[in-house]
């Protein structure tokens, strides 16, 4: 659970980065990190198989404006206009952009949607509603993302997976008119239905 994520270690698991290192890729995460254990210098990055990364620091600030950052061992310098999952995305892109030519592995763990939740730089967008808010921003970004590898010409060379990693936080919900059982941290439908999309052009519907 998310108390004994510090038991993960690059010496005790099979880590899809360090696979895909050995196959010649390149590999970076973006995001949240802060389950598992350190990732604070170029070093510990490489145990387990990133080249690099721009990961949340939960320790040093707030995970959406005047985020707590650090870029490959270095804290970030923010301002009080600076939108971590703006600034997540930029470096995503710059990535993506910097390694076009050879095959990459991004791990892309968003600080969008969790609470306490803030107006987005789009602020209201869903009409009052933060969390709507959020989630139309959390969009917009994959789509933008999405869009980039249109125009870099590797959409029908890359497979994008996006899955939430876990269920409803306490607000309920149905499916086909149903109640769900249970919540997130349960094991119950509400906990671990969390929606997944597969998108690798011209070779996934």
């Amino acid at each position: 659970d998310n108390g004994t994520g510090f038991k993960v270690t690059p010496e005790n698991e099979i880590i899809i980065a360090r696979l895909l290192k050995q196959a010649g890729y390149v590999a970076a995460v973006a995001g949240k990190w802060h389950q598992l254990p350190l990732m604070n210098s170029a070093d510990e990055a490489k145990a387990w198989g990133f080249d690099e990364f721009l990961k949340w620091d939960k320790s040093a600030g707030e995970r959406y404006w005047k985020p707590g950052l650090n870029r490959n061992g270095q804290p970030v310098p923010v301002t009080e206009k600076s939108y971590a999952p703006d600034m997540l995305h930029e470096y995503v892109v710059d990535f993506i952009t910097r390694h076009k030519d050879r095959p990459f592995f991004l791990y892309y763990p968003m600080t969008l949607i969790h609470g306490k939740l803030f107006k987005t730089p789009d602020g209201g967008s869903g009409g009052g509603d933060l969390l709507a808010d959020n989630i139309a921003y959390m969009d917009k970004l994959v789509g933008k993302l999405l869009d980039e590898l249109e125009k870099l010409k590797l959409s029908e060379r890359t497979v994008v997976v996006f899955v939430g990693d876990n269920g409803l936080a306490g607000r309920g919900g149905k499916i086909s008119g149903r109640d769900i059982s249970g919540h997130k941290g349960t094991v119950l439908e509400g906990g671990s239905r969390v929606p997944m999309v597969v998108s690798w052009k011209g070779t996934t519907p």
